[in-house]
């Protein structure tokens, strides 16, 4: 993600990181139920 930043195209790196917490609470809702 840090390269993204880097690179300088923080749009991409935004919209990646909301995709990866998006998967991330998925995991933990499926775990926890």
């Amino acid at each position: 993600m840090l390269l993204f930043y880097l690179v300088g195209i923080p749009e991409i790196s935004f919209s990646l990181d909301i995709q990866i917490w998006n998967i991330i609470e998925l995991h933990m809702i499926s775990n926890i139920g």
